[in-house]
């Protein structure tokens, strides 16, 4: 039994039309115009050794920490502050990451780009008023801006006479 896949045709409508990506940007182009090419060509050589270097050193680094933690493993030091550290290295080293700023940039981008929208803002104006509609029947008034509930208040003390 083989499944049976839509011709191009029959995909209109039922797949939506997603948006390309968008072009790269032109690469940088200097504003100083003193700047040759032989000097641009060695600042560019430079450039990729400075930035092989700091690839190297985030890579010993990284080993360093791997083993720091290993030894505490091994000497039953491995506790709650270590695991801490761990997802901390780990999440910094993420959002450090080329892959992950370039992608929260252009979600951030289209996310404000879709708050933009009439569609977004009438939504988020019929989500909100529904919530304060709730939140007054829950209250039992028929104010919006209604208190909310009062504190329960202790009940008496019936305790030895004196």
């Amino acid at each position: 039994m083989s499944a049976v896949y839509p011709n191009e045709n029959e995909k209109v409508g039922i797949y939506p039309t997603l948006p390309t990506a968008p072009p790269m940007p032109p690469p940088y182009t200097p504003v100083d115009p003193a700047i040759t090419v032989p000097t641009r060509a060695e600042m560019e050589d430079e450039l990729r050794k400075v930035e092989d270097e700091i690839a190297t050193l985030r890579a010993v680094l990284a080993s360093k920490q791997e083993r720091v933690a290993q030894l505490k493993r091994d000497l039953g030091v491995y506790g709650l502050d270590v695991v801490k550290d761990d997802i901390r290295r780990t999440a910094h080293s993420v959002a450090q990451s080329k892959a992950f700023t370039t992608v929260k940039s252009a979600v951030t981008k289209q996310w404000n780009n879709v708050t933009q929208t009439n569609a977004y803002k009438t939504v988020n104006s019929n989500v909100s008023n529904f919530v304060k509609s709730v939140k007054s029947s829950m209250n039992g008034n028929n104010s919006a801006t209604s208190p909310p509930y009062s504190q329960p208040q202790a009940p008496p003390y019936y305790g030895p006479s004196t």
